[in-house]
């Protein structure tokens, strides 16, 4: 044991020596001060106006520009649940859901991004509904009976 601790010493000099600097830079950052960002509450008239604000209409394109490029996004409701499940849509891109069941159905926001959507859709057996997402990130939706799922990622054109 002792020929083997003599031989391979250079290897236990070199990782006492890199153990050391490992140490020194945990200690070194632990009483490094980071600055966090500051939080600042929003007033009542700041977040209404986030809550209703839309976008400028010079801002994109209109809503004729964007479906005559890329079309209507069509989602259908069926006993199985929302076909596509996952969708993607180009920003200010018209989206008509159809309800395919004999049953009416009531589709509500879970991520409250549309405040022209917070009461929920009803759409009647054979009907549909159509609506432009305008603001570009992630919206969740459920059927309130059934509780099936789908999503619509808005991204910016």
């Amino acid at each position: 044991m002792k020929n083997f601790i003599e031989r391979n010493s250079p290897i236990f000099v070199i990782g006492a020596f890199t153990l050391g600097i490992l140490l020194i830079i945990v200690i070194a950052s632990s009483f490094r001060k980071q600055k966090s960002p500051e939080l600042v509450p929003l007033t009542n008239e700041q977040v209404q106006n986030v809550e209703t604000s839309s976008p400028a209409e010079t801002d994109m394109p209109s809503g004729y520009e964007v479906d005559k490029k890329y079309g209507t996004l069509e989602i259908k409701y069926t006993l199985q649940g929302f076909d596509p499940k996952d969708a993607k849509s180009i920003q200010n891109q018209l989206v008509r859901w159809t309800n395919t069941t004999e049953i009416p159905i009531t589709i509500n926001s879970i991520i409250k991004s549309y405040p022209e959507l917070n009461d929920g859709i009803k759409i009647e057996p054979g009907k549909t509904f159509e609506f432009r997402l305008y603001k570009p990130k992630l919206w969740s939706y459920k059927e309130a009976k059934s509780e099936k799922m789908g999503t619509v990622f808005v991204v910016d054109n």
